[in-house]
């Protein structure tokens, strides 16, 4: 996944639900000559490139930056992103009609993802948040869409274990996206878009599920320094 900037040079290494949406927009509408790898399997979801795979294509890669988010956070945001998502698709299949668009993202695309698929999602989110996070272990949706943001993937592999030049924890991006406007050449505020909606990631969390999530993602806790009270 990436985003590369040829006259800066610099390249964006996208991690799932870290923002990625915003900032994906964010380029297309103010940076004229930035190359965006779309997946040709998902619309609107960057393709995977390993730091590699970036050496290879853009041997000018230049700067490396991404953005990082609690695990825990980020946890509660993938399973009500996907799961409002599917929901929202197989009502828009009941009322008819095409796709719903903002800020340039098509949020429900009824061709991407088939029914089969979204009522299996459905069904698991009607279950909660706590039922999806005891069943982290199982493969149930390998190969679906749910594949995309695997819960299991860390932000760590997703980087492929190399942290970039510049990483800007979501939380505190208000503050620090001066960094990246730098970097760029743009001063355009960062943009929120292709939220998901859901009460604070902390009221989730049992004692056992706060464990599980902490032993999948030891590596992101280490790495950005992130503990579960605190998300900067």
């Amino acid at each position: 996944m990436a985003i590369h900037f040829p006259k800066i040079p610099a390249t964006y290494r996208n991690i799932p639900k870290t923002g990625t949406t915003s900032f994906r927009f964010w380029a297309r509408d103010n940076i004229q000559d930035c190359i965006i790898l779309d997946s040709p399997d998902m619309p609107y979801n960057m393709q995977h490139l390993s730091l590699d795979q970036i050496k290879e294509l853009w041997p000018d890669y230049g700067t490396t930056f991404t953005f990082v988010r609690n695990p825990y956070a980020r946890m509660v945001s993938i399973f009500h992103h996907i799961g409002q998502d599917a929901e929202a698709r197989i009502k828009q299949r009941m009322q008819g009609g095409g796709t719903k668009e903002k800020h340039g993202v098509k949020q429900i695309e009824l061709d991407a993802v088939p029914i089969e698929i979204d009522i299996k999602i459905l069904s698991v989110y009607k279950k909660g948040f706590e039922n999806w996070v005891h069943s982290s272990e199982e493969e149930a949706f390998n190969g679906s869409l749910l594949s995309l943001l695997n819960q299991k993937e860390t932000q760590m592999r997703w980087l492929n274990n190399v942290v970039p030049d510049i990483v800007i924890k979501i939380e505190s991006v208000n503050d620090n996206f001066n960094i990246l406007q730098d970097l760029l050449g743009c001063n355009v505020p960062f943009p929120h878009v292709n939220t998901s909606q859901h009460a604070d990631y902390r009221d989730y969390y049992t004692p056992a599920t706060k464990k599980i999530v902490g032993d999948l993602f030891k590596e992101d806790f280490e790495t950005f320094n992130y503990d579960f009270w605190k998300t900067i």
